[in-house]
């Protein structure tokens, strides 16, 4: 009986299929990522997953493979920086107790818009989305420099309101750290 080798090409494959993958759905992603008081994008998640499937298919890969890979990660790429286009992520400044956080991801295209608002507690983290938003025009009520929100904190609950020129319903959120 031969004992596999580990480390044929199939199996040095499978890493790099991974992030491919994973790189090519990131847009698709229901989860939101806080590092520090910076919302990462979907752009960015693409850009470090599909240089590392390059990095680890290319050599496992003959010229056809390669040229595979290129080209999906080129048309992932043109979807997830249109989707990076239409979105924007916030964290507000204002802390409650024990350093938690509101966070904004707000979406517009054209004449539609909308929002999801979380919590996180720690400084790295995926956001914990508790109550999501509708706005008429496009609207970013949270990031646009008109905005006026409001934000008061009772304990470890949240009470965020939405200004009322920007359409944005419903306009009051309730969050709970």
């Amino acid at each position: 009986m031969q004992e596999r080798d580990w480390f044929d090409t199939n199996t040095r494959r499978l890493p790099g299929v991974l992030c491919l993958i994973l790189a090519a759905t990131a847009w698709m992603w229901p989860i939101v990522i806080v590092v520090g008081d910076h919302v990462v994008s979907p752009l960015h998640l693409f850009i470090v997953l599909s240089g590392a499937s390059l990095l680890l298919l290319w050599g496992a890969c003959n010229w056809g493979g390669r040229a595979l890979v290129v080209f999906v990660v080129v048309m992932s790429g043109i979807v997830v920086w249109f989707n990076d286009g239409i979105q924007a992520g916030t964290v507000l400044p204002e802390k409650g107790p024990d350093g938690c956080r509101i966070v904004v991801v707000e979406r517009s295209f054209l004449f539609a818009g909308g929002g999801d608002i979380g919590t996180i507690s720690t400084p790295l983290g995926i956001v914990n989305t508790q109550s999501r938003y509708e706005s008429d025009d496009g609207a970013r009520p949270f990031t646009w420099a008109r905005s006026h929100y409001t934000l008061a904190w009772e304990g470890r609950t949240a009470h965020v309101h939405a200004p009322g020129d920007s359409d944005a319903w419903p306009a009051d959120h309730t969050l709970r750290c």
